[in-house]
Parts: C-alpha cells; sequence; structure tokens
C-alpha cells in the first residue's frame, strides 16, 4: 500500500491507523514524501518498522511520488492511497478474497465511499462485473480502491507530468483498460474524505484546464494510447464537458465555456441527458443575466 504525502501528517496518521485496523495483516506500507517542509520522519517515527517503509523525495508530485514507492516494494499486487483517505477493516482481506476466487486478475476495483466533510453526507460507488465502458466514459475509480499486479504496473505506471497532476489517475487507468479487462468488486473496503484542502479542489481554473489539456494531448498521441474511434470521442467529450463546468461559473469565460459544451455534445450526444451539462447551463444562464 504505497502513501505519498506533503506535510499532512495529522491526516496521514489517521489513514495510517485505519489501514493497521485491518484484519489482515498481509500486506506493508510504503510512505513517500515529497518533499514535505517539516520533519515528517520524526513525527511518523514510531510508526516505521519492517513492514511500514519510509522514502523522503524531492517534491515531485503524485504520479512519479507513486511510481518510486512502486519501485521499492515487495508486493505482488500494489494499492494507492492518499494521505487523507480511510481503509476499512475488511480491505486487505476482501482484496485476498477477490484474486482468490477471480484466479488473479491483473487488475481490479473494490467498491468505496466518498465522504463529504461539509455537509457529513456519504456516497456508495458501487463497482461490480466488467468496467472499461465506463472507464472511458469518466474515471469512476479511486487509488484508494484499485489493485494491480506488480509487475503489470511497472511496464505501465503513472505519468510523471506535473502539469497532468489531478488526472494522472484517470490517464493511467485509460492506458490500463485499452489493454486489459478490469473488474469491479461490489465489496467497499474504503474511503475517499472529499473536503476543501483535497489537492486537487485547491487547483485554480487555470491549472484544472492546464491537465485536462496534458490528458487530451495524451490520448491523441497514439504512442501512448492508441483508442478506436469510439473511446476516444467518449474521453473528448468528457475533458470538454469538464473544461466547461470550471469555465461556466466565469463571466468573462462564457463564450468559452458554452463552446466547450457544444464540443462535448457533439462528440457525445447522450450527454444532454446528464446532470452536469443542466449545472453548466444554470451557471452560463445565471451568469449572463447577472
Amino acid at each position: 500500500i504505497i502513501i505519498p504525502f506533503h506535510n499532512r501528517v495529522s491526516l496521514l496518521k489517521k489513514t495510517l491507523n485505519s489501514i493497521l485496523s485491518n484484519l489482515d495483516d498481509d500486506y506493508e506500507i510504503i510512505l513517500i514524501d515529497d518533499g514535505s517542509t517539516i520533519d515528517t520522519y520524526s513525527i511518523l517515527n514510531h510508526y516505521i518498522n519492517d513492514k511500514i517503509l519510509y522514502y523522503k523525495i524531492k517534491n515531485s508530485e503524485r504520479g512519479f511520488a507513486r511510481n518510486y514507492g512502486a519501485i521499492k516494494s515487495n508486493g505482488n499486487y500494489l494499492n494507492f492511497f492518499d494521505s487523507d483517505d480511510i481503509a476499512f477493516p475488511n480491505h486487505v482481506s476482501s482484496f485476498k478474497q477477490f484474486i482468490k476466487i477471480n484466479n488473479n486478475p491483473i487488475i481490479f476495483s473494490n467498491s468505496y465511499s466518498i465522504n463529504n466533510i461539509a455537509n457529513n453526507s456519504e456516497k456508495k460507488i458501487i463497482l461490480n462485473g466488467e468496467l472499461n465502458k465506463y472507464i472511458f466514459k469518466n474515471n469512476i475509480l479511486s487509488c484508494n480502491s484499485v489493485f494491480i499486479e506488480r509487475n503489470f504496473f511497472l511496464s505501465n505506471k503513472f505519468s510523471n507530468n506535473i502539469n497532468l497532476s489531478g488526472s494522472e489517475d484517470w490517464d493511467l487507468w485509460l492506458r490500463l483498460a485499452n489493454k486489459e479487462k478490469i473488474y469491479g468488486n461490489r465489496i467497499i473496503s474504503s474511503a475517499l474524505n472529499n473536503h476543501m484542502d483535497r489537492s486537487t479542489k485547491k487547483q485554480d481554473t487555470s491549472k484544472i484546464i492546464l491537465r485536462l489539456d496534458e490528458l487530451n494531448k495524451r490520448i491523441l498521441d497514439k504512442n501512448i494510447i492508441n483508442l478506436n474511434s469510439k473511446n476516444l470521442k467518449s474521453i473528448l467529450s468528457e475533458i470538454y464537458s469538464f473544461k466547461s463546468l470550471v469555465l461556466s461559473p466565469l463571466l468573462s469565460k462564457k463564450k468559452e465555456s458554452i463552446s466547450k459544451l457544444l464540443h462535448s455534445i457533439l462528440y457525445r450526444p447522450s450527454r444532454l441527458l446528464e446532470l452536469r451539462t443542466y449545472i453548466i447551463i444554470k451557471n452560463i444562464l445565471f451568469k449572463f443575466i447577472l
């Protein structure tokens, strides 16, 4: 279980304690300090042992940090947590049961929950069966729920492109889904905590657009991923839709937001029926009226 982190030690302790509460202890934890500005080793020293390994690198963002942790790992399977995620006591045991029943799949995902800290609500994401067609539509996976065979991962890896940070996980799932079947397990074993200090939420508009542009470039590069026309259009639709959503509250970007929305619908007409499209239209009209 590989956990990159940057300074947020108090949250990391909660993550570590949740993993350590697992009923099955057949795992190792690899902590990657991604350029923290505080002495995290001293703070975490009482956790570190032969099963919890600690490495410090210069700040390189999550993609590089996760790849670094994977190289340092010893297990047959890899699992990636953020420093504010939570594991339930069945996390490891449910994973081991799934690989035993399904003859050691190369990659699969448990189901997971999303905890919205602001309003104290929970949303359950249930994954079951083959997931590939859904992955090409949007990022349905959470890193903390994905289990991937180590050697297969090391042949693919997260992108080290810092500008892609925040979309590096979907970039990887797309590349893997284009090669192998990815399966879902209905059992929920982890949670993603959705709060305002989460790194992807703290990105400003320009950085979000930059990472979406980088993702756009990568999916069009056949040397990176050779997509069929249907899957390419589906991904492009999601990118344009998300760009439109980000730009829609900005009065100066109204025309650009409308253009992105139309492109997203052109690539996938079923977008007209999706909630996000109505939110975008509401944002645009509200700003226009004001």
